[in-house]
């Protein structure tokens, strides 16, 4: 994947014409619509304009005409929907289809709370957590972690989002990972348990840390028996607080028109902690202790903190049969 025009869109397509062909992708605010949204009614037959950066991509990556096929997925609500192009000039405009349902079990959310290390590794973080199924990043500042101005983070913030939107289409997802920040590992702890309890979503949380002594495997193996309906393991005699969505992805109401075909809650609200490029000090590892966070291995390997965001969300998702 690239933020640069350089036609791997195309190739894709090639690509993929032996078999079934793969729609171009695009996310469609719902501010698309005009001041009223998608409303009370059907979407089927509506027309509405791409955003800029999407117009840019359909009509000098993929050369898109009139007619073409394509798809959209209606944001925040995670409706997909078949479209075609209509007009493709300076602006381009696609005409809606019937909303496809969702297809699949209610899905696990997964916040991937990652302490800062060299911004550029950031990038590679949002990229590949983005295409295994990060819903949210969380960025904090952790003990290992290199001095960041915050007038610099907030620019590479901004990058980060745009690597989540490009790496989101690329991947075929049904929405665009939130990527915010906590000044320090108490803050996102905190916003982390105030928005706790929601819907009846289980929330859950783990450390991710090299020598602990339960597997990442293990782990998931409890959280596999709750989604499955069993009854969870007794409680620690300090009972861990709730670890929820990240607030800032909380779904926005479904309109009616577009209830039927929207995912349903996810099942599970997980946050995986992965420290910065030196590791979590021992004070950190005290603090998620007298926290009730779980620590757990990924295995065998000690893994870059670039590659160890990604490698276990593709785990969990595995393990816990949303992948």
């Amino acid at each position: 994947m690239s933020l640069r025009g350089d036609g791997s869109d195309r190739v894709g397509r090639r690509q993929a014409g032996a078999g079934r062909a793969l729609r171009p992708r695009f996310f469609l605010p719902t501010e698309a619509f005009g001041p009223g949204g998608v409303g009370d009614g059907g979407i089927a037959g509506r027309e509405a304009t791409l955003p800029a950066d999407d117009a840019h991509r359909a009509r000098k990556v993929l050369r898109a005409r009139a007619g073409e096929p394509c798809e959209v997925v209606l944001e925040p609500y995670g409706v997909l929907v078949p479209a075609e192009f209509v007009a493709v000039g300076e602006r381009v405009r696609v005409r809606l289809g019937v909303p496809e349902p969702y297809a699949g079990t209610p899905p696990v959310h997964v916040t991937l709370v990652q302490a800062l290390p060299e911004p550029r590794k950031m990038d590679l973080v949002v990229e590949k957590g983005t295409e295994v199924g990060v819903d949210a990043f969380v960025v904090v500042p952790a003990d290992g972690s290199p001095a960041l101005p915050r007038d610099r983070l907030r620019e590479r913030v901004e990058r980060w989002r745009r690597v989540a939107r490009q790496a989101a289409k690329q991947s075929r997802q049904l929405g665009v990972p939130v990527v915010e920040t906590a000044a320090s590992l108490q803050e996102a702890r905190d916003r982390l348990a105030a928005s706790a309890g929601g819907d009846g979503v289980r929330p859950a949380g783990v450390v991710l840390q090299p020598g602990a002594a339960e597997s990442l495997e293990s782990w998931l193996d409890r959280q596999r028996a709750v989604l499955a309906g069993a009854p969870p393991a007794p409680p620690a005699p300090t009972a861990p607080p709730v670890w929820p969505v990240w607030p800032a992805a909380a779904a926005a109401p479904v309109p009616a028109a577009l209830a039927p075909f929207a995912p349903p809650p996810p099942a599970l609200a997980l946050a995986l902690w992965v420290g910065p490029e030196g590791g979590w000090s021992a004070g950190e590892i005290g603090r998620f202790a007298a926290w009730g966070l779980s620590l757990a291995g990924l295995g065998r390997r000690v893994l870059r903190t670039e590659t160890a965001g990604p490698v276990g969300v593709a785990v969990v998702r595995f393990s816990l049969g949303d992948w």
